[in-house]
């Protein structure tokens, strides 16, 4: 078998696996760490993540982990001592844990202080302590999976300084209006059910309010009128109707559409109406009747991910009111007709990523950013 030579920031997590399963001897097959003569694997790696497949793990292995440079997925561990949360304390990457559903608020604290992106996409149980804890985290924070989330554990998230991700089944008013108070730049909701009263509570958010629609429901116009009320960037991430998109279209903030919106000419129409920033980040074709329901829109389009458009379609799209945001070496066919006939064209891609580092930075730079009122 040809001998596989592991990479540096691999060899110390090896290593330290190894002693993990002191019964067991670990060899490498392509990207994976498996128990010898078997096809199990303990773990897994590319060039930019490792996976850890396994419940087991040491504090040796913690501590290597903590300083392996990217994202570390943590497939397999159900449940996190205080000993491997403090090792894991000095890692600035990404941690994502898959199986865990519950965590103590010692344990949380510890990974608190780490110093990138923490993950907890089935997190069921979050009570106020641990939520207090999680709140010091100085980087972005999800939470998915929540069976329940009260006011009081809500207010115990509001110190939380940066990106804040809430995935549930619904909100109660209290608890969404303490969710507004979040001081980070950016508030990200995932819910299955959104009522409109509950939709205006989170719209007093002073920074970037992330909505998506995790049901199989539209929103509805009354909760789009609400979410109006937003006086900064809305991401709305939700199919619509045209009465909808009407209502979104008194957005006075920039307006972003996510891509669970599959476009149609009455909604677009309706949504031109819209007199800011009109993103549609995630949309890679266009027919040109949805061009043509564009045209009377007079703020900024984007259209950074388009590469696909006919002829047709671009020629409804230079008779855009507005500057037009597009890549051009992605629309070979529509691109002469793009770039010879409209006159105000932004030729660099916008992405919601940019804009949220952006506000992130114009947030941080001014510690005495308010709430608005």
């Amino acid at each position: 078998m040809k001998k596989v030579t592991l990479p540096s920031d691999i060899v110390n997590i090896f290593e330290a696996l190894q002693k993990s399963f002191p019964s067991k001897k670990l060899e490498v097959v392509g990207h994976n760490i498996v128990f010898k003569g078997t096809d199990r694997s303990v773990a897994s790696y590319d060039a930019d993540s490792f996976h850890l497949w396994e419940n087991l793990i040491n504090v040796d292995t913690a501590l290597a982990l903590s300083q392996y440079p990217h994202p570390v997925h943590f497939s397999g561990l159900e449940n996190i001592s205080l000993p491997i949360a403090q090792a894991l304390s000095g890692s600035q990457s990404s941690l994502i844990f898959w199986q865990l559903k519950s965590i103590c608020m010692q344990s949380a604290f510890a990974l608190a202080k780490s110093g990138g992106k923490l993950m907890f996409p089935v997190m069921r149980q979050l009570s106020p302590q641990v939520a207090a804890s999680l709140a010091s985290h100085d980087a972005p924070l999800v939470l998915r999976g929540l069976q329940h989330l009260n006011a009081e554990t809500a207010r115990m998230l509001i110190p939380h300084r940066h990106r804040l991700v809430i995935s549930t089944e619904q909100l109660d008013v209290e608890t969404a209006e303490e969710l507004s108070f979040h001081k980070g730049h950016q508030l990200e909701v995932l819910i299955h059910y959104l009522s409109p009263t509950v939709a205006a509570a989170l719209a007093q958010h002073s920074g970037i309010l992330s909505l998506f629609n995790a049901g199989k429901a539209i929103f509805g116009s009354e909760v789009a009128k609400s979410l109006a009320t937003h006086r900064e960037t809305l991401l709305y991430n939700a199919d619509m109707i045209p009465s909808e998109a009407r209502a979104l279209a008194g957005h006075n903030g920039s307006l972003w559409i996510g891509d669970a919106f599959k476009p149609k000419p009455a909604a677009l129409r309706a949504l031109s109406r819209h007199s800011g920033e009109l993103h549609f980040p995630y949309l890679k074709s266009i027919s040109s009747a949805n061009c043509q329901a564009l045209m009377s829109h007079e703020g900024l389009l984007n259209l950074t991910s388009l590469h696909r458009i006919s002829e047709k379609g671009a020629r409804f799209l230079v008779r855009h009111r507005g500057p037009l945001a597009v890549k051009i070496a992605k629309l070979p066919t529509a691109s002469r007709i793009i770039f010879e006939q409209k006159d105000n064209l932004v030729p660099d891609q916008i992405s919601f990523e940019q804009v949220s580092r952006q506000a992130e930075i114009a947030w941080r730079n001014n510690p005495h950013t308010v709430r608005a009122s």
